[in-house]
């Protein structure tokens, strides 16, 4: 009798190992998708991030201009640092005073006239590859140019 137990225990062996084989490949799997899809989370979680600031800097930038007359240099400084001096480095979110810009839409003068401060060109590293732009090679995102307007006065 306990000849025929140990000869089923070494029968049933290969089969337990191949299931535990079987469990490890498939949790490998599911593993790697629960990790692609937390870090594409947590790239467009930071892509909607960037996209609210900037929008929220060409606001503050707009109010600025309007409110207290400044010109494009220190709308630039004003959205790439917090002051309208700047420090020449680059900004927050790497934003540079180049990518700024300062557009004055209607008629001088008139109620219709209006301030217009654009943000472009700002990119945000992706940690997911198949979430920045493939065809260009490259690891990061473009984020939508944020604008905002305001009327003079």
């Amino acid at each position: 009798m306990p000849k025929t137990l140990y000869c089923a225990a070494l029968a049933s062996r290969p089969r337990n190992l191949r299931r535990r084989r079987q469990t490890f490949v498939e949790s490998a799997f599911i593993i790697i998708v629960l990790l692609a899809t937390v870090l594409f989370v947590i790239d467009i979680g930071r892509g909607l991030a960037t996209q609210q600031w900037t929008s929220k800097r060409a606001r503050l930038a707009t109010r600025n201009a309007s409110s207290y007359g400044c010109d494009q240099t220190a709308v630039a400084n004003f959205v790439a640092y917090p002051t309208t001096t700047g420090s020449g480095a680059d900004g927050y979110f790497g934003v540079n005073p180049s990518q700024v810009t300062l557009t004055t839409l209607g008629t001088a003068g008139a109620p219709n006239q209006r301030l217009q401060v654009t943000i472009q060109g700002i990119q945000v590293f992706a940690m997911t590859p198949l979430a920045s732009e493939m065809r260009q090679k490259r690891t990061t995102l473009n984020t939508n140019p944020g604008a905002a307007q305001m009327p003079v006065g």
